[in-house]
């Protein structure tokens, strides 16, 4: 019986994430063309943020050492994905091919509707 329990936490924290992904969505961010007004972190915990203009927009304090990599330069495209599971949103921070995991909100958190209603959005552009 405690062998079976065991099983049964290691499959629930395992999961098979993969296999049950039910929708996902990318929000663009466009390609670089200006990084400027970066600050330098204080701590290792403290992450770069700069004002990024794109092709599409210009954003500030955007958190560019969360990209892959951790750096973002000239032509680079940026987007965000929005992967919906069963039982949790995630998000990652996308650069060209390649992405980072940067937060992830379950069900029973109030950010699931925030980011549900997100993807809803983007999936309609």
């Amino acid at each position: 019986m405690r062998t079976l329990l065991i099983l049964l936490l290691l499959l629930n924290l395992v999961g098979c994430e993969s296999s049950n992904i039910i929708d996902t969505a990318f929000y663009d961010l466009g390609n670089v063309r200006k990084v400027k007004l970066c600050n330098n972190p204080s701590s290792k915990f403290n992450k770069t943020t700069c004002t990024v203009s794109t092709t599409k927009k210009t954003i500030n304090n955007l958190q560019v050492s969360r990209f892959p990599g951790g750096n973002i330069k000239y032509n680079d495209l940026l987007f965000f994905r929005y992967i919906r599971t069963s039982y949790k949103i995630s998000i990652q921070y996308c650069k060209n091919n390649t992405c980072e995991p940067y937060a992830a909100c379950y069900t029973f958190m109030p950010c699931y509707s925030e980011y549900y209603h997100k993807m809803e959005l983007f999936n309609k552009d």
